[in-house]
C-alpha cells in the first residue's frame, strides 16, 4: 500500500513494481463498460466472494457461463474477477486467458511475476557488483551469494597474506637491510589500514564531491593495501551486500521525489473532475 487517504488509495506489489491500482472516488455515475478488469486470486475463492458480497459487492454475468471464476461488481457497477487457487496446467490442455469473454483488458493483480514499471523517468535501483539489483528484494540466491562472496574475500585475503609473507622471506634471503624490511612492513600495514577504513566508509556514505587527483593517488594506496579492501568487503558481507543500505536509502529518496512529482503533475482525477 503506497497511499491510504480519504481521496485516493494506491496499492502495488512493491514500491518499485507494477501493475498497481489507484482508486479514487468520483461523483459521476458509470455510463459505459469498463475498459479494464482487475483479476484477484485469493487463497479461498468462496470465502473471498462471500466477504466481498457482505461488503456491498454483487454478482454479475458478463458471459462467463460455467467458467470457474466469479465476476462481482462493486457498488458503482465496476466488475472484477475472482479466481480460485492457481493450478498447473495439464499438458495438452489448451491455454485459456481468464476474462477473454469480457470487453475489457485484463490485469492479473496477484501475478507471481509482477512487471517492472516501464516509465523511463522512474528511478531504477543501482546495481551492486556481483549482485546486480537482487539486493532490492533479496532474490536470486541473495543470501547464498552474500555468504559465498564473503568467504571468497576472506580466502583471497588469506592468499594475499601468504604471498606477502613469501615476499618478506625473499627480502631476508636477499639480505637487505633491516630498515628496508621494516619500511616495507609499515608501508603495507598503513596502506591496508587506509584501504580498510576507506572501503567501509564508502559502503556507508557517498562523498559529496570527488577530487579526481586525490582519487588517483588513493587507488595506488588501495592497490598496495588490498588486504584491507578484502577484509572490509568480507566484514560488510556479514550484514548486507556491501553498499546495500546506502543504495537503498538513496533509491527510496529518489522514489519519494518521483512520486511527489507525479502527484503534482497528475493530482487526484476525482478532484479534477469535481472542479469542472
Amino acid at each position: 500500500m503506497l497511499n491510504d487517504s480519504a481521496d485516493e488509495y494506491e496499492i502495488q506489489p512493491a514500491p518499485d513494481r507494477l501493475p498497481g491500482l489507484l482508486l479514487a472516488p468520483v461523483d459521476d455515475p458509470r455510463v459505459v463498460k469498463d475498459r479494464l478488469y482487475p483479476d484477484f486470486r485469493p487463497d479461498g475463492q468462496d470465502a473471498e466472494v462471500a466477504r466481498l458480497l457482505a461488503l456491498g459487492a454483487r454478482r454479475t454475468d458478463v458471459g462467463q457461463g460455467d467458467e470457474p471464476w466469479v465476476v462481482p461488481a462493486d457498488p458503482e457497477g465496476n466488475e472484477f474477477y475472482v479466481f480460485g487457487p492457481r493450478r498447473d496446467r495439464v499438458r495438452g490442455e489448451p491455454s485459456r486467458l481468464p476474462g477473454t469473454r469480457g470487453p475489457g483488458g485484463i490485469i492479473d493483480c496477484m501475478s507471481d511475476t509482477p512487471r517492472r514499471d516501464e516509465d523511463p523517468n522512474r528511478p531504477r535501483p543501482e546495481p551492486i557488483l556481483f549482485y546486480a539489483t537482487t539486493w532490492v528484494d533479496h532474490s536470486g540466491g541473495y543470501a547464498l551469494r552474500r555468504l559465498a562472496l564473503g568467504l571468497g574475500a576472506l580466502l583471497l585475503a588469506a592468499g594475499g597474506a601468504l604471498v606477502l609473507r613469501l615476499a618478506y622471506q625473499g627480502l631476508n634471503v636477499a639480505q637487505v637491510g633491516d630498515w628496508v624490511r621494516t619500511m616495507a612492513v609499515v608501508a603495507f600495514a598503513v596502506c591496508s589500514s587506509v584501504a580498510f577504513t576507506r572501503t567501509l566508509s564508502r559502503y556507508r556514505h557517498r562523498p559529496e564531491s570527488v577530487d579526481e587527483a586525490r582519487e588517483r593517488s588513493m587507488r595506488s594506496i588501495i592497490a598496495v593495501g588490498f588486504l584491507g579492501l578484502l577484509l572490509a568487503y568480507a566484514l560488510r558481507s556479514l550484514v548486507e551486500a556491501p553498499g546495500e543500505k546506502l543504495l537503498r536509502a538513496e533509491h527510496e529518496q529518489a522514489l519519494k521525489r518521483y512520486r511527489r512529482g507525479r502527484t503534482t503533475r497528475t493530482g487526484n482525477p476525482a478532484r479534477r473532475r469535481r472542479k469542472r
